[in-house]
Parts: C-alpha cells; structure tokens; sequence
C-alpha cells in the first residue's frame, strides 16, 4: 500500500510539539515504510516514541512510522533528506518522491 508522505507531514504538524516535518519513504526487510524527521517546538517534550504512538492513534496500520522517528534542528528542503535516510536505515532504496 502506498503512503504519501504529504499526508502524515501534515498530520505530523497537527502536533503540538511539532514544528516541521518530512517524511521519506525508506526499505526496511525488503518493505518500504515512512521515516519521520521532526523539527521539535522549542521546549517541547516529546520524544520519538510519543509522536510515533501519536501517529498510530490517528492512522491505518500501513501508515504507521516503521522507519523511525528522528529529530533534527531543521528539515532540509532538497534531497539531502533521502540520502540521510537511506544512510541510516540500512538496506535501503527510497521509492517515494
């Protein structure tokens, strides 16, 4: 099933404790799944789990933030993104534009 990651940017910054967000597709054990990177509100006291159990809560089971959940101090706005993730991840090849 595919996951637009427009939509769950936008849920993301329905979040109190969100200020930015991006979301990238990555490829964990051969599926491609949504990795979130979060822009924190400054004080803000979330962590990784909570925004992905926040998620869980207002998604369908295939949208959920299987890639992972990563703060960052700003969310770059061209594809350094993808290729941090496909770093990160592991077994990798981002299929999501």
């Amino acid at each position: 099933m595919q996951v637009a990651p427009a939509e769950l940017e936008s849920l993301l910054l329905e979040n109190d404790g969100v200020a930015d967000a991006a979301v990238v597709g990555v490829t964990v054990n051969g599926d491609e799944v949504p990795r979130a990177y979060i822009v924190k509100v400054a004080k803000a006291e979330i962590t990784e789990k909570s925004v992905a159990d926040w998620v869980e809560r207002r998604v369908a089971k295939h949208k959920f933030l299987r890639g992972g959940v990563v703060f960052v101090d700003a969310i770059p706005k061209n594809p350094v993104l993808r290729e941090r993730a496909a770093k990160e991840v592991g077994d990798l090849k981002a299929k999501l534009a």
